[in-house]
């Protein structure tokens, strides 16, 4: 009968209705543990990172000093006596015997910044050595004075002692010294006024179209910079002034007329050479991007 036909056909759908919902039913339940198992191996992932503080004490790592420095040089590649954050995690994973793999990216990050106090982007092999020992309990001879005598150059310490006193990053302060050199023609470590004076030159008129700088213009930046009046120019004093002149908020010719007074500026601005003002309203713009190239 009709009836009977009608209600064979119900009982067909509601049998595809519940085999489909079973089969939903089990993919829904598939994927969900397959997505337990991806969570687990995730877990089991963070967890395999062997902490810094478990290898505290432990006679696997390297303990030994000399093969700890010896170490470092594999990775300071230019014998600078220096190594990058790119270099600290590989470094640290050969001290303590372990896979990089097995460390921590994050935690060793902490301690990259933990090591580089200045920010400098770099760490001495002595700043290794010393966090090195201090965290692993690694024993280690005193080495200052070995260090500070052999190991660092002169001009290394006296950049760090340089930057410490003004507050500057080692990178920034070693780039003005690399300035200081190339002007120090005689290699005094001063710098006397035909040397500085190469300086302004070459900043306030580059080329020969550029107009001559007024010699008392050179004098009042000499005697601003040499304000002990010595006759030579520390790599202290040159930085000092470097940094105040090329690095702060007015260029060095517009706090050359600050000195003088605003009625001096008036009167020079208005007896000018048309080619001497052009030089100076151009050293703002050159001041700038001397900014830019030592903060890269």
């Amino acid at each position: 009968s009709l009836m009977g036909s009608f209600s064979r056909q119900t009982s067909s759908f509601d049998a595809w209705l519940k085999n489909r919902e079973e089969t939903i039913g089990s993919q829904k339940a598939g994927k969900s543990s397959e997505d337990r198992i991806a969570r687990r191996k995730t877990m089991e992932k963070v967890q395999a990172f062997a902490t810094l503080e478990s290898f505290i004490g432990s006679g696997k790592i390297v303990r030994d000093v000399t093969e700890l420095r010896r170490l470092f040089g594999q990775f300071d590649d230019d014998g600078s006596g220096f190594i990058e954050p790119s270099e600290f995690l590989p470094l640290l994973a050969k001290l303590l015997r372990q896979p990089v793999s097995h460390l921590d990216p994050a935690e060793v990050w902490r301690s990259w910044e933990d090591v580089d106090e200045s920010h400098s982007g770099r760490i001495l092999v002595e700043q290794f050595t010393h966090w090195y020992c201090n965290t692993f309990n690694v024993a280690a001879p005193d080495f200052t004075q070995f260090i500070n005598q052999d190991i660092i150059p002169e001009s290394e310490k006296l950049i760090r002692e340089v930057a410490k006193k003004l507050g500057k990053n080692t990178i920034m302060i070693e780039k003005i010294y690399r300035e200081f050199n190339k002007l120090d023609a005689d290699n005094s470590g001063f710098l006397e006024f035909p040397e500085f004076e190469q300086l302004m030159v070459h900043e306030l008129s580059p080329d020969k179209k550029s107009a001559q700088v007024p010699r008392k213009v050179l004098q009042k930046f000499w005697i601003d910079i040499d304000a002990d009046d010595s006759g030579g120019v520390s790599f202290e004093e040159f930085a000092t002034w470097y940094l105040r002149f090329f690095h702060g908020s007015i260029s060095p010719m517009e706090q050359y007329y600050h000195m003088l007074g605003s009625g001096y500026r008036r009167m020079s601005c208005a007896g000018a050479a048309p080619g001497v003002m052009s030089a100076l309203s151009n050293e703002s713009e050159k001041q700038s991007r001397r900014s830019m190239f030592m903060t890269r």
